[in-house]
């Protein structure tokens, strides 16, 4: 409803009454007032008055117009009061506001020139009155839309110094927090806003709702919701919050009740107001599950153009994207996902649906940027993993990178299966979900085969363990890794079995699956190839046929044609029916059949101008045209002696080209290599083959030419290495490496003369013989050999040569004879690859060895004859001193067991006198203690009638008298005896027993007798007896 706003006028007390209602009908009169209020010098304020008429008018550009007049005006009379500044901060949010809304790539200069004017005005106003409330709230909004975060925070806090109930300093400052993801503090900021404004539009509580949301506080942000739709059951933005809460809360417990609650309050939202964009990208979500695409498309523009706020522009346009995404629309779906990620880059939902629109355009790297940002914020996002490896995947260079992520997706499914990682080989290229199964086992075709066939493999078990009918693509790919990579028969048959079933497939599809159809035709391409190569020509050919008769542009039918033709001239019909078709190929074929027809030295130029056209006129750069004007080349060179240099260095020239053409050409490199062996750089062919044979493992013919040039530098023993890996590698014996071989031990054996060598070159010759039988040269190879054989055995030292092999030699010989005779009788033609005139002369030279080998043979037998001789005189010497030399050890051993005999039976004797005198000396010890016990009576006898006779106090008499008697006693401690520790001292024993009995004849004797005695024991106290380890103790009787 307007108003009327009063301006007064100069010319005394007069004022101009404006209705505002009638604002807008008329600019000029729009315009006249704003010039009015310029020209009478009107308050400022009335300037943001009409400013506030024309937004309610929804005239922003009078509202713009308004207060820049007001500006100019306020800077032309160089103005300091609140109105003014009230003026030029309004400009400042009004310029910020105009720049947030425009967000296309396109608009950015005008952004650009909208945020320098809201600079200049924000700048004049801070220069005014830089603690002024409203230009804190301008700078904080400024710098909020402009990202500047942290400085918006600083300033919104400042302006609540100022005044801390300020509403839109309080609002400003809730987002900032949020922006900031403070989600806590902004909560704190709308509920004090809450509680100063409770009955504020719109309500806080829905920002303080989604605050609680962000918090992870579903319960009290629906209470939030709810009760901002209990105070006002119109409020259209509660009901949609609400609704999707539900909606989230349906979706993620699968609760159909929830589900109906959310899509009523959208019902709801939608007849409260139905421009209210939160409640219109809600309808369009619903219609999109519904699949009903367009109309999501028109709901989604109508919310776009009821709403300035990026985020729910950015949720429209997204809603958009998914439905033309399904539409496979893929190229309209990658602008809207643009536009989405554009408005709310924060998003990984619209970056990673960017990615995948990118991946449609091909435009890889662009997806990769996107994927790798929501891998920024999310490390463990599984989908945008497989997302990067998955494209890392097609690139060459990225392969390792690929390999990266396949890896870190392999342990975060593991990780959430609650398995423990394991870094063990058999793991190495296996994934659980057969998708990403079969892009790992794609990357690793062409890094590891085995590690890609285990892939498919594994991918095939998982589908048939889900009970998923056989995929067509996997079992084809497993089928061609075992085809290509074959080493034996049952390869083949494996390959055949997986083709088959993969026929029996495509053959379950129905006639909408094309691709499917296509997919058939190449596994019967694929099938007829793997027959072609086992020998079932008919069969493959007749496959070829049928795969024409249906595809006659398939132009890889009519070539294998032509190579199964019995002849060139049928070959090159078949090859011509493919000229309409493609003639670059067709050409590039004929040219191969001229140069492989060797029929006719004219081929070799046809094959030639085939080549040359190619070049000429459809790729100049055909790296298998070069490659092939090469061979020519070399081929002329052989025929051509005198210019062979020339024509060899023409042929390097095309060889070189190729390699610069495409550096991993490998026959181009092979090419040079040869080039150089034929031009005798040797040393250069060498490191050539040698780099080429690192690159590529499974080319026989670059191994061949490598041993080639060894044999050229005298590496011998390398060469035969190279020559037999290649034999122990092929399935099939090759009569050209086995003669190879036999010449490298030809060489060998002349140059160290060792008939042994010779003889492996003979069996390699014999090996190849049974091959190649018609083959004429091996025949004379062969003749020379055993000639040479003869020849080596006849040069033989004496000592070294046996008759049985000069027999061997001479049996040889006149086999080679024969061959020689047989092969000099040709009539001369050019393939026969000997010359007929060395034959006849080697079958002469045969005499010349038959009569040395005959000579060397009774040679040999003579000196075998004295060496058998010698031999056995020497031998029966040899007995003769090993008989006597056993006899003396035989004699010696008898000897030495009858001295060990006798020693024996002197020690039993020896132990039985020991026990004998053992038992004796123990009865002695034994009566020798009766005889002590004994002896202490007698003695009180004799001393009682001693005393009865004689006087008392006869001291001298019977001092004088008989003295008595010393004795001994001997205390034995028996111990182990030693048999054999019998000393004298035993005698010393019974001398003493002697001295003893001696001593009882007479006193003076016995007195002498006991000095000795006491002496003797004295000095043999403690001392161990040599008999029996007995100590013996002297001691007086007491």
């Amino acid at each position: 409803m307007g108003r009327n706003i009063e301006i007064p006028l100069q010319r005394g007390d007069e004022v101009l009454i404006i209705d505002t209602d009638d604002l807008g009908v008329d600019s000029s009169e729009n315009d006249t007032i704003l010039n009015i209020l310029t020209n009478e010098k009107v308050p400022m304020h009335l300037y943001i008055e009409f400013a506030k008429e024309f937004h309610r008018l929804g005239i922003s550009d009078y509202v713009q117009k308004a207060l820049e007049m007001g500006a100019e005006r306020g800077a032309a009379e160089f103005l300091r009061d609140n109105d003014y500044v009230k003026i030029l901060t309004t400009l400042t949010l009004h310029y910020t506001e105009s720049a947030s809304l425009l967000t296309k790539s396109d608009q950015s200069s005008l952004r650009s020139q909208l945020i320098s004017k809201a600079t200049e005005y924000l700048n004049k106003a801070d220069a005014i009155d830089p603690r002024n409330l409203w230009t804190a709230v301008s700078k904080g909004t400024f710098y909020l839309a402009n990202n500047r975060v942290a400085d918006a925070l600083k300033v919104f806090a400042y302006a609540l110094e100022l005044d801390p109930t300020n509403v839109s300093a309080l609002l400003g400052l809730g987002a900032a927090q949020s922006r900031s993801q403070d989600f806590k503090s902004a909560l704190k900021t709308y509920q004090k806003v809450l509680t100063l404004y409770p009955t504020m539009q719109p309500d806080p509580r829905l920002a303080i709702g989604i605050c609680y949301y962000r918090l992870h506080m579903a319960a009290e942000a629906r209470a939030a919701f709810s009760r901002a739709t209990e105070l006002n059951p119109s409020n259209a933005d509660a009901l949609a919050l609400l609704a999707r809460l539900e909606w989230n809360q349906a979706r993620s417990e699968g609760n159909a009740t929830v589900l109906e609650e959310a899509v009523e309050k959208v019902k709801r939202a939608f007849e409260v107001d139905r421009k209210n964009s939160s409640v219109l990208n809600l309808v369009g979500e619903g219609l999109f599950f519904k699949g009903l695409f367009d109309q999501v498309e028109i709901v989604s523009k109508a919310s776009i153009a009821h709403t300035d706020s990026n985020s729910v522009k950015a949720e429209a346009y997204g809603l958009m994207a998914k439905a033309l995404h399904s539409q496979g629309k893929h190229k309209e779906a990658l602008d809207m996902y643009l536009k989405a990620a554009t408005l709310n880059p924060a998003s990984l939902t619209y970056q990673y649906g960017l990615g995948q629109m990118h991946i449609f355009a091909g435009e890889h790297q662009k997806a990769l940027d996107c994927f790798e940002k929501v891998l920024a914020k999310e490390p463990d996002n599984v989908e945008a993993i497989k997302k990067v490896a998955s494209v890392c995947s097609e690139h060459p260079k990225l392969i390792e990178k690929s390999l990266l992520y396949f890896g870190k997706l392999q342990s975060l499914i593991k990780k959430f299966k609650g398995e423990e990682e394991k870094n063990d080989k058999e793991s190495i290229g296996l994934f659980p979900d057969p998708v990403m199964q079969v892009e790992l086992a794609r990357i690793y075709e062409g890094i590891n085969p085995a590690i890609a066939l285990k892939g498919y493999l594994n991918a095939q078990s998982v589908l048939e363990a889900s009970g998923i009918k056989d995929s067509l693509e996997i079992l084809s790919n497993i089928g061609v890794l075992y085809h290509r990579d074959a080493q034996k028969p049952s390869d083949f048959e494996t390959a055949k079995s997986y083709y088959e079933r993969a026929l029996a497939a495509a053959d379950s599809y129905d006639d909408s699956h094309p691709e499917r159809a296509d997919l058939r035709t190449t596994v019967l391409y694929n099938l007829a190839r793997l027959q072609e190569q086992t020998g079932q020509g008919p069969t493959a050919a007749e496959k070829y046929a049928s795969i024409l008769e249906k595809h006659p542009s398939y132009y890889d039918c009519y070539l294998r044609l032509a190579a199964m033709a019995p002849n060139f001239e049928v070959a090159r019909t078949q090859i011509r029916k493919g000229l309409i078709v493609d003639r670059k190929s067709t050409l590039l074929m004929m040219g191969a059949s001229f140069f492989e027809d060797t029929s006719n030295k004219q081929h070799l130029r046809d094959a030639r101008k085939s080549f040359e056209e190619v070049l000429q006129k459809a790729d100049k750069h055909d790296h298998y045209a070069l490659c092939n004007i090469g061979n020519i080349y070399l081929v002329i060179a052989r025929f051509d002696p005198p210019q062979k240099e020339t024509h060899v260095k023409k042929a390097l020239e095309f060889f070189d080209k190729a390699v610069r053409v495409d550096n991993k050409n490998v026959f181009g490199a092979a090419g040079v290599g040869i080039c150089l062996a034929e031009l005798k750089q040797f040393e250069q062919a060498r490191e050539v083959f040698t780099q080429v044979l690192e690159g590529v493992t499974h080319m026989p013919s670059i191994s061949i030419s490598l041993a080639h040039v060894l044999v050229e530098l005298g590496q011998t023993k390398l060469a035969i290495s190279h020559y037999e890996r290649v034999l122990k590698k092929s399935l099939d014996q090759n009569a050209y490496v086995l003669q190879c071989l036999a010449r490298v031990h030809y060489i060998v054996a002349k140059s160290e003369k060792d008939p042994s060598a010779m003889l492996r070159s003979l069996d390699c010759l014999q090996r190849a013989l049974r091959i190649e039988p018609s083959r004429w040269a091996l025949h004379y190879d062969l003749a020379l050999v055993k000639q040479q054989y003869a020849q080596i055995m006849n040069d033989q030292p004496s000592d070294k040569r046996t008759v049985e092999g000069l027999q061997k030699a001479l049996e040889g010989l006149h086999a080679s004879r024969r061959i020689f005779d047989g092969l000099g009788t040709k009539s001369s033609q050019s393939s026969l690859g000997y010359d007929i005139k060395q034959a006849r002369e080697r079958a002469s030279y045969c005499k010349d060895v038959q009569r040395s080998t005959e000579k060397r043979i009774h040679e040999s037998t003579v000196l075998e004859r004295e060496r058998t001789e010698r031999l056995r005189a020497i031998r029966e010497a040899q007995q003769k001193v090993e008989t006597a030399e056993q006899e003396a050890v035989r004699l010696a051993r008898e000897k030495e067991e009858r001295e060990r005999e006798e020693i024996e039976r002197k020690r039993r004797e020896l132990m039985k006198k020991v026990q004998e005198e053992n038992e004796r000396q123990r009865e002695l010890a034994k009566r020798e203690e009766d005889e002590e016990a004994e002896r202490p009576k007698k003695r009180k006898k004799q001393e009682a009638v001693s005393d009865a006779s004689e006087p008392e106090g006869d001291d001298d008499a019977s001092g004088e008298g008989e003295k008595k008697e010393k004795r001994k006693r001997i205390r034995f401690d028996f111990y182990l005896l030693d048999p054999f520790a019998l000393t004298s001292s035993s005698f010393d024993f019974r001398k003493r027993k002697e001295k003893k009995s001696k001593g009882e004849d007479g006193e003076g004797s016995r007195s002498q007798a006991d000095d000795d005695d006491a002496e003797e024991a004295a000095a043999r106290v403690g001392r161990p007896s040599n008999l029996s380890r007995a100590v013996i103790d002297s001691d007086e009787d007491e």
